[in-house]
């Protein structure tokens, strides 16, 4: 990952550091060249070009569903990201997560490459829970500690549920992130990724709730 977004040229326009939670150093990068590269080829000029490109970085937000934090339990984040099913998604999510990382696989597998996940993971994923139609496979392929959640046909919710709770089994010290970067479709277990996501959401609020946070205190077996 860069560690300056930069024009074309090498002119700095804003540290990796800087950006919002959920936009990745890469796509920042690429989107400030796309920029530099369209108004070269109309022809025309910016004033200002890098203080306006940084102030649209500091600004972007993510996608809904594109690794969004939301919630915190202590210092665990819990960040959703149902849409990312092809490996550059998954892997991007991994690079940004808060190590250690339990991470949440599990879907109906479209094809995604595993390989390049298990060294973005190498490191920084400390267990792996998997649920739905392939996660167990996955889990398997990515040769990491793992967790398999139970699948019923039409319990989508359920396994949600059931995946967060155990998911924080694996961060008793409170330091960490949960994340959802499930590899597989949702068509297993809920109509879209936005209901895969909700699902997670609806798990983390009741997780955030006051009488959960004893839990954290369990250390896995």
């Amino acid at each position: 990952m860069p560690g300056q977004i930069t024009l074309a040229g090498g002119t700095p326009v804003l540290d990796a550091s800087e950006l919002p939670t959920g936009i990745h150093p890469a796509n920042a990068a690429a989107a400030v060249l796309a920029a530099e590269a369209t108004l070269h080829h109309l022809g025309r000029t910016q004033p200002d070009l890098v203080g306006t490109l940084a102030q649209g970085l500091r600004q972007a937000q993510p996608i809904r569903g594109r690794f969004e934090e939301v919630g915190r339990l202590g210092g665990i984040r819990l960040i959703e990201d149902s849409i990312a099913t092809r490996t550059i998604a998954v892997r991007s999510a991994l690079e940004q997560a808060p190590a250690p990382v339990v991470w949440l696989v599990g879907g109906r597998d479209k094809g995604a490459e595993l390989a390049p996940l298990r060294g973005a993971a190498q490191g920084r994923v400390r267990h792996v829970v998997a649920f739905g139609e392939d996660g167990p496979r996955f889990a398997a392929e990515l040769g990491l500690p793992y967790t398999v959640i139970p699948m019923q046909a039409g319990q989508g919710a359920q396994a949600m549920q059931d995946a967060v709770t155990e998911a924080l089994r694996y961060l008793p010290e409170g330091q960490g992130s949960v994340l959802l970067a499930p590899i597989g479709t949702s068509f297993d277990l809920f109509a879209n990724y936005q209901e895969r996501g909700a699902a997670f959401r609806q798990a983390v609020e009741e997780r955030l709730a006051p009488s959960s946070a004893a839990d954290l205190q369990e250390t896995p077996a």
